[in-house]
């Protein structure tokens, strides 16, 4: 143990240094009088630009409403056809909405409302989605309305139904939404909901364009309809509803 501890004191250091200047000595060239340490050049590397990353800016939602028209109908005893279809830039679809209240009758007919909406959307070109918005806040018989809802059924017309500040004859709309194409069947208590039933809601970033569409707004104008509610008229909340729909179209049209 003592001899292998020597061994190491002695000629350790020594074959340690050798090693070190041997290495010295390798990397050493003698340029002239002097020496300069042999440069090692880097193997070259193809620079990779990294691509530039495109930002999508946040798209406001297009929805394109050219083709788009729009009629107004309103009913009590008899149905009245207040507005053919129509462009909704039309200067005198406000005057038509406003005018609503000056149609208050006697009682609730839907059926009546309903030919009135199938008489001009049976006009319609092919390829245009047509739509019926049957508002009431009364009912009505079913019995008389089905043979109109079998004519909508066969033209594809879509009927929507509002039950509105009241709930009289929601099993009635609800029965009528639900026989056609994707109806569809709103409880509206009051002014927002209403406007939340009519006013069309875009999914946001969707540029499609879609197909034109037709729609009749039916609206009731029998007694009831001249009742308060939250402070006004219910016929005027149809109209402050309608002016809202209007001017949503105007944006796109």
């Amino acid at each position: 143990m003592n001899a292998l501890l020597k061994y190491f004191i002695q000629f350790l250091p020594s074959r340690i240094n050798g090693a070190v200047g041997q290495v010295a000595q390798a990397q050493l060239i003698p340029v002239g009088k002097a020496q300069v340490t042999k440069a090692y050049k880097p193997i070259p590397t193809k620079k990779h630009k990294p691509k530039p990353i495109k930002v999508r800016k946040p798209q406001r939602a297009k929805v394109y409403y050219e083709g788009d028209r729009m009629a107004v109908v309103c009913f009590h005893g008899q149905a009245y056809i207040l507005k053919g279809l129509t462009s909704p830039l039309d200067p005198s679809l406000f005057g038509v909405i406003n005018g609503l209240p000056n149609h208050l009758g006697s009682y609730t007919n839907m059926a009546a409302g309903l030919s009135k909406g199938y008489q001009i959307l049976s006009k319609s070109p092919r390829g245009t989605n047509r739509r019926i918005y049957l508002l009431s806040d009364g009912e009505s018989d079913l019995s008389s309305i089905q043979p109109v809802v079998d004519k909508c059924i066969q033209a594809r017309i879509n009927i929507n139904t509002i039950a509105f500040a009241s709930s009289i004859g929601k099993d009635i709309l609800k029965s009528i939404a639900n026989q056609t194409h994707n109806g569809q069947f709103f409880f509206a208590r009051n002014l927002i909901e209403l406007t939340d039933a009519i006013v069309p809601r875009p999914k946001a970033n969707s540029s499609k364009v879609k197909n034109p569409e037709h729609t009749v707004f039916i609206c009731d104008v029998s007694w009831s309809m001249n009742e308060n509610l939250e402070g006004r008229r219910r016929i005027d909340a149809v109209v402050q509803a309608l002016h809202g729909l209007l001017k949503y179209k105007q944006q796109f049209a």
